[in-house]
C-alpha cells in the first residue's frame, strides 16, 4: 500500500510529485533519527504519519 492510499490523500499529478518529494525527505529524517535511537543517542522514536508528506505551511 502506498502512502497516498494509506492516508487517503488525493493530489493532482503536480501536487503529488511535490508531496512525494517532501515525503521522501521526511522519511530519511525519520530513519536517521530512529538510528540515533537505536544507538542510544536520543530517547524517542519517530514514525510516518498522515503529515509526513507535508511541510509546516501545508498544515496551517
Amino acid at each position: 500500500m502506498n502512502k497516498s492510499a494509506k492516508f487517503e490523500k488525493n493530489y493532482s499529478p503536480e501536487e503529488d510529485a511535490r508531496h512525494y518529494k517532501i515525503f521522501k525527505e521526511q522519511k530519511k529524517i525519520i530513519e536517521e533519527h530512529n538510528k540515533k535511537f537505536e544507538e542510544g543517542k536520543v530517547t524517542y522514536t519517530m514514525a510516518i504519519n498522515k503529515f509526513a508528506d507535508m511541510i509546516f505551511f501545508d498544515c496551517q
